[in-house]
C-alpha cells in the first residue's frame, strides 16, 4: 500500500506532513505514526505542518490510533513542538480532526486554514526567527 503521508524536514523547524491521499491501513498508519516522532529526536523547538488538502477520510480506528498517538506523546509535543497548523479544505476532515480533538485534546497551539499562506504565517508567528519561505541554513 501507498505512504498514508510523506515526511519534509528539509526546512527544519518546520516540519511538513503531506497526506497522500491513500487510505490508511495498518502498515502505512504505522510508519506515519512512527515517521511523526522524528522531528522531536533533534530535541529542538519546532512548527508542524500538515497538509490534508489531498488526505483520504481516517476511519474511526485509525482516527483512534491518533489521538492515543496525541495522549502518549503529550508532554514531548509541550516541550518541543511550538504549534500545529492544519491545512484542511474538506468540510469532513475539518470534522474527522475535531472527534480526534474530542478523544484526546491538542497539547499545543493549533490553528486550523484553508491556505498554505495562512498556515505557513501561522507557523511562522509561532516561532520567532521561522522563515518558511527560506531554505534551512
Amino acid at each position: 500500500m501507498p505512504a498514508y503521508a510523506t515526511f519534509d524536514f528539509s526546512a527544519f523547524p518546520l516540519a511538513r506532513v503531506t497526506f497522500t491521499g491513500a487510505p490508511a491501513d495498518e502498515g502505512n498508519f504505522s510508519d506515519y505514526l512512527s515517521s511523526l516522532e522524528q522531528p522531536y529526536l533533534r530535541a529542538s523547538p519546532f512548527v508542524y505542518l500538515f497538509d490534508a488538502r489531498q488526505a483520504a477520510f481516517p476511519s474511526l480506528r485509525y482516527q483512534r490510533q491518533q489521538a492515543e498517538w496525541l495522549n502518549s506523546h503529550a508532554q514531548l509535543m509541550k516541550a518541543y513542538c511550538k504549534g500545529t497548523a492544519y491545512l484542511i479544505q474538506q468540510p469532513l476532515l475539518r470534522i474527522a480532526l475535531k472527534g480526534i480533538f474530542a478523544i484526546q485534546s491538542q497539547p499545543v497551539p493549533y490553528v486550523v486554514t484553508g491556505t498554505e499562506a495562512e498556515a505557513l504565517s501561522w507557523a511562522a508567528a509561532q516561532l520567532p526567527g521561522l522563515n518558511p519561505g527560506q531554505p534551512p541554513v
